[in-house]
């Protein structure tokens, strides 16, 4: 379903129809060694510093510590499904869009919804952030 690699490279998440899946990437194996029950993870992605990753449940954006393991928000607010997220450079915003034609700014520290724009009648599929912070795109079919 879903797959994202840590910026070190040492480690990889992955959406399975039954769990979300941390795993350890070895010279000839990757190793599974933590599991979080987030069935049919369709989007997950680590931040750009790697200490947080975000994994989507449906309409709910789950927010963790990637060392710790610990739940530190949860992004609610799409009507529909979750099909894009993109964290911003520092790391301090999450940008989503979904199939209910939202796209919402979210800060990591509040959990709360700080910018939207709601286009009913598209369907988005994906985010990008730009690295200099002045924009932000989300694609998908009208």
């Amino acid at each position: 379903f879903s797959v994202a690699l840590h910026p070190s490279g040492l480690y990889v998440l992955v959406g399975f129809s039954d769990k979300l899946r941390l795993m350890n990437i070895l010279i000839d194996d990757i190793q599974p060694f933590k599991e979080f029950t987030i069935r049919g993870c369709r989007e997950c992605q680590f931040s750009n510093g790697g200490h947080l990753f975000a994994a989507v449940h449906g309409n709910v954006i789950q927010l963790y510590a990637t060392y710790t393991f610990e739940n530190v928000g949860n992004l609610k607010g799409h009507n529909g499904k979750v099909r894009g997220i993109v964290w911003s450079q520092d790391d301090s915003k999450i940008i989503s869009c979904g199939v209910d034609g939202a796209v919402y700014e979210w800060s990591v520290y509040t959990s709360k919804r700080e910018h939207e724009s709601v286009l009913k009648t598209c369907s988005y599929t994906c985010a990008a952030v730009f690295p200099r912070r002045f924009h932000d795109i989300c694609c998908g079919l009208r």
